[in-house]
């Protein structure tokens, strides 16, 4: 603090010798080095933005960019409908852009804009050998952005040609990948290079896009439309499993240590299913119809018969026919009630969960209750065990939509030993702890804030440069200045007169004797002085005529 101040003294007593007019003009330079300073700070900080397609996106696409380009990390700002990003991310970006299907429709004029032409005035076929070439290498790049990939070459074949008679020729394409560590190429990748490249040749189909590790020469693509579905079966289940269990497990955070598994069986079958209900039928017309037909029977009496022949039990008995027809027509009947239903593939038909969790964790539940018990046995536990294992498997039953009565057989919650025989928790839980812990926080921070940091340590080296330049200067210019504005006259107190110089110090003056020293000279000793003065004078002008005084001298004497 007493150099800053002695600084600011020096400064005042400086500008305490200036006019008005030049303080204006050097607080107006002052002010000049300031602003350009913060602005050269504000630029050099500021990163270069570069577009990552030249054509605008539509305005139902800019939103799904945005979260695709935030999910990855990367900055980026949007200006009207076009995303820009740091020139040193445009690779990345590109890629990311194309994993998640945002590019744009028209994203591959924008890689042939991004390639170099050569001159106007060469073959045409020279120049389509070349933008070919040029393509290879764009796309090459920009798949290499990637922190998994450490190379990549792209061969291309984007010429259709068509054949009377034989099949027609296709473009595809090949992608050889090397990639960085022990990363694997998982499917996933090969649909985002394959998007990559299909995207940018016209007519290129994804499943006619190769992915080669060049490290084990093995061949991935994607597969066509017709084998799509055998294909992806079983990534959708292991989708659906990592889903549910990441739901089951963030249920289970409270128990340190637990193990849960989740198997899913998919139904890769479509149905649809309808269901109508109608109203009762009303009656519209009724009609009933009867019919009745009979014959009498002959008298059997005693008197005067007519003399013809006759059984002798006398005449039959009378027959009778009877006949009903009956007609009811009702009304069409009123549908009360129409469901759909469609079962869309893949559906889950069961889902099944296995949890364990470990004993430490109920013996700590248990001595919370019992703080007195110091090592329980299984016997102690067993009520504890009951009840939280039925909570347990309430709560996995509630995630994973079991049915209630299946909930026994689609839930198992199990209880393992977590520890060994001297009590000491094994290793697997250990290391399970120590993959959760970040171990890269040193290095992120000095990747996001390294340019602050030597910017500020510039800034520090500056101002220390700056302090050991004014410690060099005399701590006598302020006293001199203060001196010089105090005194107004030209006179001290003896009356005697003072020269008085501005501006500091001109030189340093030597240190005196405290006594004169006097000496008696006769007349003949300044005579001889004054001729060695003249002779010195003479020989500095012309040393022969002074050679020739001299031996006059010694032969008159």
């Amino acid at each position: 603090m007493d150099r800053l101040a002695d600084m600011l003294k020096q400064i005042n007593a400086r500008l305490a010798l200036l006019t008005l007019s030049q303080r204006v003009a050097i607080a107006l330079c002052a002010a000049l080095i300031a602003t350009s300073l913060l602005w050269l700070l504000q630029w050099s900080t500021a990163p270069v933005m570069a577009p990552v397609f030249d054509s605008e996106y539509p305005t139902d696409q800019v939103a799904e960019a945005e979260e695709a380009l935030k999910s990855a990390g990367v900055a980026f700002e949007v200006r009207g409908a076009r995303l820009f990003v740091r020139a040193e991310d445009r690779y990345n970006a590109t890629r990311i852009l194309y994993e998640q299907d945002a590019a744009p429709a028209d994203s591959r004029l924008t890689l042939e804009d991004l390639i170099l032409t050569s001159s106007p005035f060469k073959p045409e076929s020279d120049k389509v050998f070349e933008r070919k070439v040029a393509w290879q290498n764009e796309l090459g790049r920009i798949i290499g952005s990637s922190p998994l990939v450490e190379k990549a070459n792209v061969m291309l074949n984007p010429t259709t040609q068509r054949r009377i008679g034989h099949k027609t020729d296709v473009p595809t394409a090949s992608v050889f990948v090397t990639l960085r560590g022990a990363a694997e190429l998982n499917q996933q990748m090969v649909h985002g290079i394959a998007a990559t490249v299909s995207r940018s040749v016209s007519g290129l189909e994804i499943h006619n896009v190769d992915v080669v590790n060049a490290a084990t020469m093995k061949s991935h693509r994607v597969p066509a439309p017709d084998e799509a579905d055998a294909a992806g079966f079983l990534e959708e289940i292991r989708k659906h499993e990592d889903y549910l269990q990441k739901k089951v497990e963030q249920v289970l955070t409270y128990i340190p240590g637990s193990i849960v598994n989740v198997s899913v069986a998919l139904d890769n079958s479509r149905s649809m299913t309808l269901k109508q209900v109608y109203d009762k039928p009303q009656v519209k017309l009724e009609d009933s119809k009867s019919e009745e037909s009979g014959t009498a029977s002959a008298p059997a009496e005693p008197g005067v018969n007519t003399n013809l022949g006759m059984g002798l039990s006398g005449a039959g008995e009378g027959e009778s026919n009877r006949s009903e027809d009956s007609k009811t027509e009702f009304f069409n009947p009123n549908l009360t009630e129409k469901t759909t239903i469609e079962q869309i593939a893949p559906a889950r038909r069961r889902v099944t969960a296995a949890v364990m969790v470990p004993r430490s964790w109920l013996v700590r539940v248990f001595k919370r209750a019992n703080p007195d018990v110091a090592d329980p046995t299984d016997d102690q536990l067993a009520d504890t065990r009951t009840v939280q294992l039925a909570s347990i498997e309430a709560s996995v039953a509630k995630v994973i939509l079991a049915e209630s009565d299946a909930v026994g057989n689609d839930v198992s919650v199990d209880v393992y030993p977590d520890l060994d025989d001297q009590g000491r928790p094994f290793a697997a839980s250990m290391l399970a702890a120590a993959e959760r812990t970040p171990t890269d926080t040193a290095i992120s921070m000095a990747r996001d804030y390294g340019g602050q940091i030597g910017l500020t340590a510039l800034a520090l080296v500056s101002l220390l440069m700056m302090m050991r330049v004014v410690k060099k200067t005399t701590h006598l210019v302020g006293a001199a200045a203060a001196g010089t504005a105090e005194e107004d006259d030209d006179e001290d107190a003896d009356g005697h007169a003072v020269l008085r110089v501005g501006g500091g110090p001109v030189g340093k003056a030597a240190r005196t004797g405290g006594f004169l020293q006097g000496q008696e000279l006769t007349e003949t000793d300044l005579r001889y002085t004054e001729l060695s003065q003249q002779v010195s004078e003479l020989v500095d002008g012309d040393p022969q005529a002074a050679a020739e005084l001299v031996s006059a001298w010694i032969k008159e004497e």
